[in-house]
């Protein structure tokens, strides 16, 4: 199902600029079949960025991460002041924790992630499009290095209009 759905938006008229996917494919399968449905329509993956973040990092952010129950906005126990009390800032409404984002959770995540997702990296980079950002600093550092990777796709998008 994910993957029907998927393929039918990057096949929709409206991706012919061109598509951005966040977390697909998450496995070997549907990144072959992503690159089969591209190649029957003469299009292929020109870019795909991998942000390395340490374990011990993305379990500290996991560990910290809030929602809120009303408006569902996203909240960082660390990183975003006035949270401790519980509630939205845009809200009011209380915050709760994923059960995805446990200690017990995050461990099986990690470990799924590293047998189903991680071999994607070295597949991309066989393709040749593989191209990997540094995910600790500043939200401002980590975006100008995604910019940075992107930047002959986005050139190459330019000249061709």
């Amino acid at each position: 199902i994910t993957i029907s759905m998927t393929l039918a938006e990057v096949l929709n008229p409206s991706s012919t600029q061109g598509f951005i996917l966040d977390g697909f494919p998450r496995n070997l399968h549907q990144a072959r079949q992503l690159d089969q449905v591209l190649m029957d329509h003469d299009l292929q993956l020109s870019t795909t960025l991998l942000i390395v973040v340490p374990r011990e990092e993305l379990i500290r952010r996991l560990a910290n991460r809030r929602l809120c129950r009303d408006c569902q906005a996203p909240y960082n126990l660390e990183s975003l002041p006035g949270v401790s009390q519980g509630q939205c800032n845009a809200c009011g409404g209380v915050l709760y924790q994923r059960q995805d984002d446990r200690p017990e959770a995050i461990a099986t995540r990690l470990e799924v992630y590293k047998a189903q997702t991680s071999p994607l990296a070295r597949y991309y980079e066989e393709a040749g499009t593989l191209r990997e950002v540094q995910g600790v600093g500043s939200v401002e550092d980590v975006q100008l290095q995604l910019i940075e990777a992107l930047g002959p796709t986005i050139a190459q998008l330019q000249s061709s209009t």
